[in-house]
């Protein structure tokens, strides 16, 4: 499978087994899909940012922030080929990934579900890197911070890098 950015995917099992974070969404629990970005240094290497229609939820996590924070989460009505709807980009749990992981597009009827909004995609990537960023700088944004680093570094022996 070729990853495209900006599409949205289902993720192969054999990733969490592999990676066993206790932090990454629970495939068993939800149906968990993702906005795929491409990372800006290793081209193979894409960020998978977790997507929710649990508004009240995702805004209950926005409240409980106090260092002041504003980039872990992102609201956003979403139009598809079936209407629009409230989306959470879950972004605080965004994780790496490369393509042997991917298992599928997740589609609305027969389409595969792309975000097409520009201007959404590029309030993703900024919010995106300045998590990346925080984490980088030994920040944490919360208790329950997925180790996106040691996933990376993983992925990138695999790459042969």
């Amino acid at each position: 499978m070729i990853l495209k950015e900006t599409f949205v995917y289902h993720m192969k099992l054999e990733f969490y087994g592999k990676f066993n974070d206790p932090y990454l969404t629970n495939p068993k629990t939800t149906r968990p899909f993702y906005c795929c970005i491409q990372d800006t240094k290793i081209p193979k290497i894409y960020w998978m940012i977790p997507m929710s229609t649990r508004i009240q939820k995702a805004q209950e996590m926005i409240n409980k922030i106090s260092n002041g924070v504003m980039c872990h989460c992102h609201l956003v009505e979403i139009a598809t080929n079936i209407g629009s709807k409230p989306s959470a980009f879950m972004i605080l749990d965004a994780f790496p990934v490369i393509e042997k992981y991917v298992d599928k597009n997740y589609k609305i009827g027969q389409h595969p579900f792309v975000i097409l909004d520009h201007s959404l995609v590029l309030e993703l990537k900024r919010k995106l890197k300045k998590v990346i960023n925080i984490k980088k700088s030994g920040g944490r944004l919360n208790s329950k911070s997925i180790d996106i680093f040691k996933i990376y570094n993983k992925l990138k022996i695999e790459l042969d890098m």
